[in-house]
């Protein structure tokens, strides 16, 4: 009798690694569940020991100011768009303090409905506006003040992380967030879809078509009438408000020495001066009106230019389009009559 053969052993399948809590905290929660790769979770500690040294260098060091506004905020655009949109959203320090909830195992469980979630863009593009009218009344060379709105930010970051859920400040409230998309969107995913997203591990649905997860989707479905008129104030008015942003030096200072002297990084008296001239041309305008309507108008003059391009634009387009079904439907009549 031959000897009883022996089923083969089927080898136990590797258990599955258990999904995050919502709720784990500490370095679970700094690492997305283990799903950030060990580099960006290095870049991630570096800039936040960075963003916590931020205020004593500001009210310790002599160029504090100008090194942060003339090197670190002036390389993130760069840093944007050649290591990507992902790559930032997981090292953001501000977004770190953003995620302090989960990090403490508190965080926050509500969820952000109504005007904001399809008209946020006007939130980000108003606090942005606010941001830069304090940097040219104060914030440039005054360190104390420089200082406070700095904590002021951080505090509001983590407020936020403690009531509303996931990434409600990057993507709903942070100003700077305007600015990432602006420069960054909509970019595919890299070819074969292994480029790392900077999803929350686990996803709490904090946001629909969360960019997070695929920025050129999310871009896209953000579409319906209601978010294009958002995206389109800011995407046309962003470059005047930047390019009056600069130029507002001029004006206040009938020369572009003051600009490019740095002397506006080491003016510790500026806050004290908010109603100085705020135009060289127009000294009864002080400088806390001068400034964020400089901004205001070089923001309408640019979604003027852009609009009227737009419409010429769309108008040649459709000319174009006419004269091609023209075409076409001449080509046709043309078939009917040989075949005839």
């Amino acid at each position: 009798m031959a000897a009883d053969k022996k089923l083969p052993v089927v080898k136990d399948a590797p258990a599955a690694k258990p999904k995050p809590s919502p709720r784990a905290a500490g370095w679970g929660a700094f690492t997305d569940g283990g799903a950030a790769p060990r580099y960006l979770v290095a870049a991630r500690a570096v800039l936040v020991i960075a963003l916590a040294a931020t205020i004593p260098t500001i009210l310790g060091v002599s160029h504090g100011s100008r090194i942060l506004w003339t090197m670190c905020v002036a390389a993130l655009p760069l840093f944007w768009v050649v290591a990507g949109y992902h790559v930032w959203r997981r090292i953001c320090p501000l977004a770190v303090v953003g995620q302090l909830g989960r990090l403490l195992g508190r965080p926050g469980t509500r969820k952000v409905e109504g005007w904001l979630t399809t008209h946020y863009l006007y939130l980000q593009l108003g606090l942005m506006l606010v941001g830069m009218s304090f940097r040219l009344v104060a914030g440039n060379g005054s360190p104390l003040w420089l200082a406070g709105f700095l904590a002021v930010v951080v505090v509001a970051a983590a407020m936020v992380s403690l009531v509303w859920s996931g990434k409600t400040w990057c993507n709903l409230i942070c100003p700077v967030g305007i600015v990432e998309k602006i420069y960054t969107e909509p970019a595919p995913r890299a070819a074969g879809g292994v480029e790392p997203t900077s999803q929350c591990a686990p996803c709490v649905a904090c946001k629909k078509h969360c960019p997070d997860i695929d920025l050129e989707q999310g871009y896209w479905k953000e579409m319906p009438e209601t978010e294009v008129r958002g995206r389109r104030l800011a995407y046309f008015a962003w470059p005047g408000v930047v390019t009056a942003f600069y130029v507002y030096y001029y004006l206040v200072a009938r020369s572009w020495d003051y600009y490019f002297s740095g002397a506006w990084a080491y003016e510790t008296d500026q806050a004290a001066r908010w109603l100085d001239p705020g135009f060289y041309f127009a000294t009864g305008v002080p400088r806390i009106v001068a400034a964020p309507l400089t901004l205001i108008v070089g923001g309408a003059l640019s979604f003027a230019v852009f609009a009227l391009a737009e419409r010429a634009w769309r108008a040649i387009a459709g000319r174009r389009l006419a004269a091609d079904a023209t075409v076409e439907a001449k080509a046709e009549l043309a078939r009917d009559v040989r075949h005839q």
